[in-house]
């Protein structure tokens, strides 16, 4: 994500030249079968999902009026390294993630 930052301080407009957001989904395994949490960068905030695996789960989309120093990528930065330190592991990704 550091590499979204860095794009995102030279071009504030990059977003729009994306063919697809960026986005990562996170899973740990559990007794009942497993957990999943995900996230999409969007220009204006970013999407969350999260719940049980093979679940809709529950869904959350903060505005960037709500996100870290209202950068959607600082936000999804700090939030996957959360889950990374609660046992989560990549599952799935695209775009410039770490």
């Amino acid at each position: 994500m550091d590499s979204l930052l860095t794009r995102q301080a030279r071009d504030p407009a990059f977003f729009s030249s994306l063919p697809s957001p960026p986005w990562l989904r996170l899973e740990k395994d559990t007794p009942s079968g497993g957990k999943f949490w995900s996230c999409t960068i969007q220009e204006h905030g970013i999407d969350l999902s999260w719940g049980k695996r093979n679940t809709q789960g529950q869904r959350l989309a903060p505005a960037i009026t709500r996100c870290n120093r209202g950068n959607p990528i600082r936000e999804a930065r700090s939030r996957t390294l959360g889950k990374l330190k609660e046992g989560y592991r990549l599952a799935s990704s695209y775009g410039p993630l770490p």
